[in-house]
């Protein structure tokens, strides 16, 4: 008997609800026209300018036409009050995404000067560093390029001197190339420039 009561209530509170809903209209959707060609209604929303758009031709001429991306500026200011967990998670992947590509960077920039440093000969290796303590950031060229063929720069340990090869360039009506090899760091310019 309890329970022919509570299942009679539930069926008028179902009806009850039916009744409700079918009172209340549901919303219809606003119906925007495409933001290109006028003439379709819109679909799509451009995630960069929020433009409206019908369809792929649509799209394809508004970011032609407005050199527009289509991609989302992640940078862009959000005011809070319009801010969403959609916001909040879009951040937290940019800022990853930030992070990794430092790291990677970091990573390849650390890989590519040990890689140089294991295949550079111990005297060119001597050379750098010796450079280096000359406040000079020296860099070898790939052993296959005529430019380190033609350098002769290198280190005298028995005077502990640098001995470079300098070329000069004079930009006249013709460019005009003078080489000089082991010229001694301890030369004046003037010297060098006499000979």
């Amino acid at each position: 008997m309890a329970s022919s009561r509570l299942d009679s209530a539930v069926a008028v509170g179902m009806e009850e609800e039916k009744d409700e809903s079918e009172a209340t209209p549901t919303p219809q959707p606003k119906v925007v026209p495409c933001g290109v060609c006028t003439a379709g209604t819109a679909k799509y929303k451009c995630p960069r300018c929020f433009v409206q758009t019908c369809s792929l031709p649509c799209v394809m001429k508004h970011k032609e036409d407005a050199k527009c991306s289509g991609v989302r500026n992640k940078a862009e200011y959000r005011n809070l009050t319009d801010f969403t967990d959609k916001d909040l998670q879009s951040d937290y992947h940019f800022l990853s995404d930030v992070e990794r590509m430092a790291d990677n960077a970091h990573r390849e920039a650390y890989k590519a000067k040990l890689m140089l440093r294991l295949q550079l000969p111990n005297h060119l290796k001597n050379l750098v560093r010796q450079a280096f303590f000359r406040a000079v950031a020296l860099q070898i060229m790939p052993a296959t390029l005529q430019r380190r063929k033609d350098n002769t720069t290198y280190f005298n340990h028995k005077n502990k001197e640098m001995l470079w090869r300098i070329e000069f360039i004079f930009h006249l009506d013709d460019s005009v190339v003078l080489a000089q090899g082991k010229v001694s760091e301890k030369m004046p310019l003037k010297q060098v420039l006499a000979k």
